[in-house]
């Protein structure tokens, strides 16, 4: 147990070569620092992974309850969801219940099964990315376009004069999951180019597991789901 918290503390303070006493270095290499870290770093995924669970149940719960005394859920769930794209007014914890309700259900039948089924342009309105309720609807213009012909899709916001535009390849497509990487990210100000970098090519994945013609919903690879509208 000591040996394990004092590689912590070399690592984390990895610098200060005269941090510990001379006794307690020496027998702490970098690859056993190096694991150390990975340890760390997966439990405290785990935890984070463990508390989305339970916070997405609770959430799955109150829409079920609010739904009582409804008997087509799956229609009330998206005509929920079609009222917080277009007035951002419903509460967080039913929009998140609603998109875990259509997640689970076998009765909507309407996964969309190829990147043609999500061509075009979809504003992102509402994510779980963020765990604080207040910052879960999308305060700025973001929009996620998936073009069929070129097996493109691009990520692009819009913050005043400021617009950041990510663009990439979609690499496979199974069932309902997309897996894409990003390759680019271009900077613009007041539509004039005034940056760009290539990107590492990581791979993505949003596994859409709702569409109509007016909401689509996904949930990321890295967990939480996200609400997008149509665009026109």
């Amino acid at each position: 147990m000591r040996q394990r918290c004092d590689a912590r503390i070399t690592f984390s303070c990895r610098g200060k070569k005269n941090f510990l006493p001379s006794r307690h270095r020496g027998n702490r290499s970098p690859r056993a620092l190096t694991r150390c870290e990975a340890s760390a770093t997966d439990g405290a995924a785990q935890t984070k992974a463990l508390r989305r669970k339970e916070e997405e149940a609770v959430c799955k719960a109150k829409f079920e309850v609010s739904m009582a005394d409804y008997d087509a859920v799956d229609e009330e769930a998206i005509k929920l969801l079609e009222e917080a794209v277009e007035s951002k007014r419903i509460t967080p914890s039913l929009v998140t219940g609603a998109m875990l309700f259509l997640e689970s259900s076998s009765e909507t039948g309407a996964c969309p099964q190829g990147l043609e089924d999500v061509h075009g342009k979809w504003r992102l309105v509402f994510s779980t990315a963020s765990s604080i309720e207040a910052f879960q609807y999308i305060p700025v213009v973001e929009c996620l376009t998936h073009n069929a012909e070129t097996g493109g899709v691009s990520l692009t916001s819009q913050l005043g004069p400021l617009e950041f535009d990510i663009s990439g390849c979609v690499v496979s497509w199974e069932s309902n999951a997309m897996k894409f990487a990003w390759e680019s990210l271009d900077v613009f100000l007041f539509g004039s180019k005034i940056w760009q970098m290539t990107m590492p090519g990581s791979t993505k994945t949003y596994q859409y597991f709702f569409k109509n013609n007016k909401i689509l919903c996904a949930r990321s690879g890295a967990g939480g789901v996200t609400l997008l509208q149509q665009e026109c």
